[in-house]
Parts: structure tokens; sequence; C-alpha cells
């Protein structure tokens, strides 16, 4: 089932010729982004851990003062 992108490549015939060479580079530019998107994912899911931790006390004192006015 897992088909590389060559394989599909190879599969459609869009009148380009892609040597061996290209072929690595494609490649390696699809890996480096993949990297690139993983790493960036996490550093944003880390910064929404520390933001929200940073906001919970203030949030809670918030909730907090608001429960005690509806009391």
């Amino acid at each position: 089932m897992s088909e590389s992108l060559f394989d599909l490549l190879d599969r459609c015939d869009l009148g380009i010729e892609i040597s061996a060479e290209q072929r690595t580079q494609i490649a390696d530019t699809a890996r480096d982004l993949a990297y690139t998107g993983i790493g960036l994912g996490i550093l944003g899911f880390q910064r929404a851990q520390v933001l929200r931790r940073e906001y919970q006390p203030a949030v809670e004192q918030y909730l907090s003062d608001l429960r005690a006015r509806l009391r």
C-alpha cells in the first residue's frame, strides 16, 4: 500500500524526465520540509503549554472572583 513518491511519479505521465540526481534532491527536500514542519508543530505545542501554565493562575483567580460575585 505504501508507495514511494517516485513510484507515483512513474505512474503519472507528465512528459518530464527526472534524473536519479533530481529524484534524490526531491526526496531530500521533501524530507527536510517534513522535518521542519514537524519541528515547528512541536515548538508550537510546547509554546501553547507554556502559555497555559502562565495564564492558568490568572484564569483560576478570575473564575474564583466570578463565583464569589454570583453567590
